[in-house]
């Protein structure tokens, strides 16, 4: 589907240095290594439930393009 890419699998920053740029830092070099090695996809996931990264990632200029589905298999242990 991407054929070359980079994904970012988690990006944090501790709450007490948001809206310091860093994020959008952490996403720039992030996406310049991508350009480097010539990927077509600079890719990411976050939950449907964090509506504050989602703003972010907009404001970043990514755009959302699926919806993932997860099941739980396997619960706590009986006793």
């Amino acid at each position: 589907m991407y054929r070359r890419f980079v994904y970012v699998d988690d990006l944090v920053v501790l709450e007490e240095f948001r809206h310091d740029g860093i994020g959008a830092q952490l996403l720039s070099v992030a996406r310049t290594y991508a350009q480097e090695l010539g990927c077509r996809h600079f890719v990411l996931d976050t939950g449907l439930h964090k509506p504050l990264a989602q703003r972010f990632y907009f404001r970043q200029g990514m755009l959302a393009h699926a919806m993932g589905f997860s099941e739980m298999l396997v619960g706590p242990k009986a006793e």
